[in-house]
């Protein structure tokens, strides 16, 4: 028992830090780590970032559409970038409001309801086909009676896209992938584009 004591006294003293070679061992793990964790980081911001974008969008068309059921009047959701006027470009923003005269265009006037400006920089949204604006009616379907799609993408392409689907009867829920082949659907079925 005391050779042992004396043994590892005597061991314990010579240590005075870390050799070059564990150093280097610490650093190379380091860095295999930051290479595997620092992209994997980036794929779930980039994601987050789409799903909050479609999750706004739809609360705000669910908030048009109560608003017309429970006020009895149209309301239409629109791209907007000042909040006062309907162009299109979603990716500026969009804005709800009152649309007493029913052309889906924000008269003055025209209650504004909410507004919501810009999306962060590389995401993109943009209703598809000829369709400026949504407008849901007093019962709270869609004016125009079919069906709607709304891609949000970045630059990652479809693979990584989200989508809102709006259906004739003012319901929204968020796009899927039903043929399981990696690309969320629109609304007819097919594969979101971006």
């Amino acid at each position: 028992m005391i050779i042992f004591r004396l043994h590892f006294l005597r061991k314990r003293g010579r240590e005075r830090g870390v050799t070059l070679v564990e150093l280097m061992v610490v650093i190379a793990i380091a860095a295999i780590l930051a290479t595997i964790g620092v992209p994997s980081m980036l794929t779930f911001i980039q994601n987050n970032r789409l799903v909050s974008q479609a999750n706004i969008l739809l609360g705000s068309l669910n908030e048009a559409r109560s608003h017309a059921v429970a006020r009895a009047r149209p309301v239409t959701v629109c791209g907007s970038a000042d909040g006062g006027a309907c162009n299109g470009n979603w990716s500026a923003g969009w804005m709800s409001f009152v649309d007493t005269d029913g052309n889906g265009a924000r008269a003055a006037g025209e209650e504004v309801r909410a507004f919501v400006s810009g999306v962060p920089d590389g995401v993109a949204i943009r209703l598809a086909g000829e369709v400026v604006s949504i407008r849901f009616t007093r019962e709270g379907s869609v004016a125009e009676e079919r069906r709607h799609t709304f891609s949000i993408c970045d630059g990652r392409g479809s693979g990584s896209a989200r989508g809102v689907i709006v259906l004739p009867t003012g319901g929204t829920r968020a796009a899927t992938d039903a043929d399981g082949n990696g690309v969320r659907d629109d609304a007819s079925g097919s594969d979101i584009q971006c």
